[in-house]
C-alpha cells in the first residue's frame, strides 16, 4: 500500500472519487489499496458467505463486503472497507444510512492478505481498527 499524496483529503472528497477508486483514507491522506488477486478475492468469498448466511438467519445486523467504508475517526477522517465488515442491527434502529459511508466502525472486521501484502501497512491498518475500539478483527 502506498500513500498516494500528502495533501489532507476528506471522506467527501474520497466519496466523490466513486466507489472504484482504488483507495482508503488514513488519518486523512489517500492509501492505494489495489485490487485482491484471485485467491484472496476467492478466501473473501468464503468468509462472506457463511457468515452473511448465519447474519440472515439471525437477523443480527448488516454485513459489508470490501466496497463499503467505515468511519473509524473524523478530523482527519479515516475511512476503511474491510474486505467483511459487520454492524449490529440495534446500532441502527432507524435504519441504515441510504448515502456515504457508515458513521460508525463495524463491530467486526475481516482482512483476507495475499502473499504481495507487505507486513507493516498490514499492522497499520489493523492498529487503526483497535483504536477504533473495533471489538473483533
Amino acid at each position: 500500500m502506498a500513500i498516494a499524496s500528502h495533501r489532507i483529503y476528506t471522506a467527501d472528497d474520497l466519496l466523490a472519487m466513486g466507489s472504484q477508486a482504488p483507495y482508503e483514507r488514513w488519518r486523512g491522506e489517500l492509501v492505494e489499496v489495489p485490487p485482491s488477486g484471485f485467491e484472496s478475492s476467492v478466501m473473501g468469498g468464503r468468509l462472506f458467505v457463511p457468515l452473511y448466511l448465519f447474519v440472515e438467519q439471525y437477523d443480527l445486523g448488516y454485513l459489508t463486503n470490501a466496497e463499503y467504508g467505515f468511519y473509524l475517526s473524523r478530523n482527519p477522517d479515516t475511512v476503511v472497507a474491510p474486505d467483511v465488515g459487520f454492524i449490529r442491527k440495534e446500532r441502527f434502529p432507524l435504519g441504515l444510512p441510504t448515502r456515504g459511508y457508515c458513521p460508525l466502525p463495524p463491530d467486526f472486521a475481516a482482512q483476507v492478505t495475499s502473499p504481495t501484502d507487505e507486513a507493516r501497512p498490514i499492522a497499520d491498518k489493523l492498529a487503526l481498527f483497535e483504536r477504533a475500539g473495533v471489538p473483533l478483527v
